[in-house]
């Protein structure tokens, strides 16, 4: 009730504080308990109003394809695939899908050939990145901001790696996200930008998406409308184009 109109709303839900838990502090207050839960809400600004409009279009579209392209086949949905992908890949920030940060690390440590995760001297689990692995991954890069920083995003990550702790992917077998990791390898490889290796291991995941959407439709004997429909659905054409593979 303290917070402004129109500014984000924080919701905390934990358990009773005792003497062997570090207290938390969020926003310079302390905070008895352990954090469990930290939602945030957002007003709708014009862009999530934009971003609204485009999926109702891309909704539209797919059953105009479904009408005019000879119906639910796997022609229609490669068709469709193609046209939407420019917006899956390329328009949707990184890191604004949600835990994209994290699937990418696991991507790139497999790039590089830590195919399961390190620890250090310290016992941290992670892996050894680029030295300049956090220029590029703890910013928001989407058009706006590569506009404004075309020079920090043209250069091209670091040959030199250090260790950076990352212990959530420890338990995800590497097969997972070695879609990813293969354009993110051959971006590497030909000394490629920070922003151009991005996408390319995008590309790579939504190529991956596209195909096997495509031979499973063809190979359906039945209910390949239903089979087109999920794999047209907004959302998941939207995460096929990030390093995120909890869809």
């Amino acid at each position: 009730s303290d917070i402004p109109k129109g500014k984000e709303i924080a919701c905390y839900a934990g358990i009773p504080y005792s003497d062997d838990m570090d207290s938390v502090v969020i926003d310079g207050k302390t905070v008895d308990g352990r954090v469990l839960l930290c939602s945030y809400y957002h007003a709708i600004d014009s862009m999530i109003l934009v971003k609204l409009c485009i999926t109702i279009l891309i909704l539209l579209a797919s059953y105009l394809f479904v009408l005019f392209f000879d119906g639910a086949d796997e022609k229609s949905f490669l068709l469709f695939s193609v046209t939407i992908g420019f917006w899956a890949i390329i328009l949707n920030p990184f890191c604004h899908v949600y835990d994209e940060s994290t699937h990418f690390f696991r991507s790139y440590a497999i790039s590089t050939g830590d195919f399961f995760d390190s620890a250090n001297e310290e016992g941290q689990i992670g892996a050894y990145v680029a030295d300049n692995y956090n220029d590029f991954v703890g910013s928001r890069l989407n058009i706006k901001n590569y506009m404004l920083n075309q020079e920090h995003y043209n250069q091209s990550f670091s040959e030199t790696n250090q260790f950076t702790e990352n212990p959530y992917m420890s338990s995800v077998i590497p097969l997972q996200h070695m879609v990813g990791a293969i354009g993110i390898f051959v971006g590497n490889l030909f000394h490629m930008s920070a922003v151009m290796v991005i996408l390319l291991g995008r590309l790579c995941d939504y190529v991956f998406y596209s195909a096997f959407c495509y031979l499973a439709i063809k190979n359906m004997k039945y209910y390949k409308t239903l089979f087109f429909a999920v794999a047209t659905l907004p959302l998941g054409l939207w995460l096929a184009g990030s390093f995120s593979l909890d869809p």
